[in-house]
Order: structure tokens, then sequence, then C-alpha cells
């Protein structure tokens, strides 16, 4: 008997704050270790070293990265190559609910649930029989195919991920990928173990049942009751983000102008092309005020900036659009409190 999962996922293009921007800012840092030039780069591909380490990523961009740092790569399989390097935490919270779950084929499946956290535009689905379990990742139907490596490292992803959770070197039943043979193939094909089918229609990577149902060492029933509300409350956002491209669009309006401490209605408005009362107006509607959003966008962004060991106290106070180390630690009690009479929890940002 067969089953198909679909992961909940908007065929639309819109701007990715996921995982694709995490590893295409990824390849930026592992292809150009020098910092300014690398700040070159950015600047010259539309793209920012902004102080948001998850800042969105038009998917379209992404892509023409990948081609440009990839395509005449030294290393003939360079995206296989960054694909087994990742952890999983490589794919955020996502990553760790995969990891946690009881069985490979349950990890598989969360990460199908939650792929809309993972990469957008794109679609993800699980085929499944008695035999094989057969993942599906792509660009959605009509769309040309990835680049080439970003493709061949997506779908080893998922080899390197069962590897990593059974501790058992894995041989996949079969790989199809949506690109012409390289020169290299056969390259490709020894990394994967596989035999490998080019010019496919979908990219796909198919496993021995046996395989997927083993039990993951790394299962943490604990860690993951405590990860699957999180994930839940990020794809309720991100959904919500979808439907009203103007949220999305202030935020990212706010995290540029926090670090100049000039934040104000006035001022995003203007950027988002419309006047000050407009946005007011639909910020109510959405029984939304601008204050709120700000605070919100400053603590899901201090959260992330300090777990980032290299960043000083001082610069994350700057890039928070704080005055001093002393605000950032009021608006964290404050975050605390809130934090206390909510369901869901942060972890602490700054030890007083």
């Amino acid at each position: 008997m067969q089953s198909r999962l679909h992961a909940p996922t908007n065929l639309a293009p819109v701007d990715d704050a996921s995982t694709l921007a995490r590893w295409t800012m990824a390849l930026v840092e592992r292809e150009i270790p020098a910092e300014v030039e690398r700040a070159r780069f950015l600047s010259r591909s539309g793209l920012s070293s902004a102080a948001d380490p998850d800042a969105s990523i038009p998917a379209e961009t992404a892509w023409e990265v990948w081609r440009e740092l990839t395509d005449a790569h030294a290393d003939e399989v360079v995206g296989i190559h960054f694909a087994s390097a990742l952890p999983e935490s490589a794919i955020g919270v996502v990553g760790y609910l995969a990891t946690t779950s009881e069985t490979v084929l349950d990890g598989l499946r969360r990460v199908a649930s939650f792929y809309r956290l993972v990469k957008s535009p794109s679609s993800m689905w699980i085929e499944e029989d008695d035999r094989e379990v057969r993942v599906f990742d792509g660009p959605p139907a009509g769309s040309p195919p990835w680049p080439r490596h970003l493709a061949e490292a997506v779908v080893f992803a998922y080899k390197a991920f069962i590897e990593r959770v059974t501790g058992r070197a894995l041989l996949p039943v079969a790989v199809r990928l949506q690109h012409a043979a390289p020169a290299s193939a056969h390259l490709v094909r020894a990394s994967f173990g596989a035999a490998v089918q080019f010019g496919a229609t979908h990219n796909m990577i198919a496993f021995d049942a046996a395989d997927v149902r083993r039990r993951s060492f790394r299962h943490d029933p604990t860690l993951h009751a405590y990860l699957l509300p999180v994930a839940e409350q990020m794809l309720h956002r991100a959904t919500a983000q979808e439907d009203d491209p103007t949220l999305s669009m202030l935020e990212r309006a706010i995290t540029s102008s926090l670090p100049s401490g000039n934040v104000s209605l006035e001022r995003a408005a203007r950027s988002l092309g419309v006047g000050a009362r407009t946005l007011q107006r639909r910020l109510r509607e959405r029984s939304l005020t601008f204050q709120g959003i700000v605070d919100d966008v400053r603590r899901r962004l201090a959260s992330r900036l300090l777990e980032d060991s290299s960043r000083s106290l001082k610069e994350i106070t700057f890039l928070l659009g704080f005055s001093d180390p002393r605000a950032l630690r009021r608006a964290q009690r404050r975050w605390r409190t809130r934090r206390s009479s909510s369901s869901s929890s942060l972890p602490a940002l700054v030890d007083d």
C-alpha cells in the first residue's frame, strides 16, 4: 500500500527567510572568507551582511548566488561536500525536530510537515510503500530546475541526515536529479553510492523502507515535545506573512532601521511607499501596533544574535538599536515576564 505526504508549501514565489537563505549565506562565507571581499560580493548581489542572520533572500537571488559561486567550482561535487558537512542546526528548529524524532521516517515526516520553514518556493513530499520510501524535493511545478550544485546538496542532505541519526552508512535505492548529467556524473554517482538518473522530472532520493524505519539514536522525546509547539508557531507566522506581505515588508524595514536608532512609524511607512496613517490603519485592522511589532522584531533578533558567540554585547546592543546594554537588559526582563505568561518559552538572552 502506498501513501503520499505533501508538505504544506506555498508555491508562489516569496522572499525566503528560511534554510535556503541560511545555506546561501553559509556558502558565501565558505567560498569568500575575506570579510571585505565578501561584503562587496553581497552588495553586488543585492544582498546585505545585515544584522539579522536570517535576513530574507529572494529565492531567485539565492539561486543566482549558487550559480555564480559553484558552476565553475574546482570541486566538481561542491554541493554534495557542502551538504555532508552541515549539522542539523543548518535547517533550524525543523532539523532538531527531525533528529529528535523516534524513527528516521518520523523525522522525514516532520521535515515534510514543516517544509515551509525550510525552503520556499518549492515542493516536497514523501511517497512510501512496503519496500521503499521516496523523498521528492524541488522547485514548484513548471519552474526551471534548481542550480545543479544546490539540487545535489539538497538531495544529498537526506542521505546525510539518515546516516547521522542512525550511525550507519547508507546506500540509497535510487537517485533522480532534474539537471542534465554533468561531466563529473561519475563523481556524483560515487558520492551517493547509487545509480543516478539525470534529466528527471523531479529531484528524488529513494531508500529501503527498512532503513528509514530504524529508530534514531538521537531520539529525545522531551526536547521534541518542547520544539514541536515552537515550530507550529513559526509555521503559523510564516503562513500569515505570506497572506499579508505588508507585515513581512514592515519587519524587514524595522530590522534595517534598528542600528540607526531611528525607528518610527513615519519612516517605516515611507519605506513601504504608503502614508503613516494608512500603515497605522492597516495595523489597527489586524489588531497590531507599530511598537508591538518593533518589540517583537527586537526580541526575535536578539535571541538569534546572542547565540552568536563571536558578537560582543556592545555590538548586539548597537544592532538592536538600544542606547546601552542596560536598556537591553531591561528589555530582556520585560520579554522574560511576557514569556512566563505564555505557552511558548525562549532561552534567556542576557545574564543580569
